[in-house]
């Protein structure tokens, strides 16, 4: 399932830059896991920034066989069950461990980056308008903020972000 909505306006700071990129990766991250938890297929989460002035939030479940319908129902009962009622603390709590365990491998692999890859980041980057920040400045910021980053501000996050957009769904099998 993917949500699309307008490109949101670049923060007018690279630090509510990172702290935006920092929310996005944490909220993403909680989601995911709460996918994962559904045990249909592979599942996750992740965002697109897409052509045209468009962001996309895709939730997918790599279903096996002929199991696409349940697929479908855990995406669909994830969506609606977090803006119903949210996350809960523990997912939060995991999901800002595991953000913190992500920038940390991104940090640590940075000297190890391929040019081509940072080419295409700085692109991106220059093309939106935004700076392009180093995962081991995410990760300082990571660190400072989210102690303080709760659950509310997750849920207010994902509420915002579901009732901004048009639901597109789109199975798709090996054949």
């Amino acid at each position: 399932m993917t949500m699309v909505m307008p490109t949101p306006a670049v923060p007018p700071s690279r630090t509510a830059q990172a702290d935006a990129v920092i929310m996005d990766l944490l909220a993403i991250r909680a989601v995911g896991d709460r996918l994962r938890q559904g045990e249909v297929g592979k599942a996750g989460a992740w965002i697109e920034q897409g052509d045209q002035g468009h962001r996309l939030i895709i939730l997918w479940d790599d279903f096996e066989g002929d199991r696409w319908q349940a697929a479908v129902a855990n995406v669909r009962r994830t969506t609606c069950h977090l803006r119903a009622n949210g996350f809960t603390d523990a997912e939060w709590d995991a999901a800002r461990r595991n953000v913190i365990g992500d920038l940390e491998e991104r940090a640590k692999a940075m000297p190890s980056a391929l040019n081509v890859e940072l080419a295409k980041d700085l692109s991106h980057a220059l093309a939106d308008g935004r700076a392009l920040i180093p995962p081991d400045e995410l990760l300082r910021r990571a660190r400072m903020i989210l102690p303080a980053t709760d659950r509310a501000a997750g849920n207010r996050w994902w509420r915002a972000q579901w009732t901004a957009t048009r639901e597109h769904l789109r199975v798709e099998s090996p054949e």
